[in-house]
């Protein structure tokens, strides 16, 4: 849906962007309920209520609650793991961190300049060749095609899948 907004406002590559950032969160999502399904929990799914803005507020709001991840949510989470001794769930928990922070400086420069500057940092962005390669061991967040093993899980390059850009409606 942000994607979409993204596209139809002519910005394909700030489309590009949140369609592979979706895609990792949702390899986080798979690895966190593995580690459930392991430990017997019941898992349902609750309604989410996505809102739309412009792609402006779109991108400033996901570079909000990236910077939040990494700087609170994922210290928080890995300090109350290490209390409980599941290992499984403490390399999930740094794999998500680690993923988010490959893109922390990036984020941080969108974040600080997409509200009074967006047009230059849409312009920015707009101006990139942008290849995204998600791992779908660890959701690491890569622009270009792997040429060895992952940087954050260490697994063969093999894989990566190519993010597939969002198509115009």
């Amino acid at each position: 849906m942000i994607a979409c907004r993204a596209v139809a406002e002519s910005l394909p590559n700030i489309a590009y962007l949140f369609q592979a950032f979706s895609i990792s969160e949702k390899q986080h999502a798979d690895n966190y309920r593995a580690v459930l399904g392991k430990l017997g929990v019941d898992i349902v799914p609750a309604p989410v209520k996505v809102v739309v803005g412009t792609t402006r507020e779109n991108l400033r709001l996901a570079a909000q609650r990236e910077l939040d991840k990494i700087k609170q949510v994922y210290p928080s989470l890995l300090q109350a793991l290490e209390g409980e001794h599941h290992d499984e769930a403490i390399v999930n928990a740094m794999y998500s961190m680690k993923s988010h922070q490959q893109h922390e400086e990036q984020v941080t420069q969108i974040e600080r300049y997409a509200g009074m500057f967006f047009s230059a940092v849409a312009d920015d962005i707009e101006a990139r060749k942008l290849d995204f390669h998600i791992c779908r061991v660890c959701g690491s967040t890569i622009n270009s095609a792997p040429t060895g093993p992952c940087v954050i899980c260490n697994r063969s390059r093999q894989n990566y899948v190519r993010v597939e850009r969002p198509k115009a409606a």
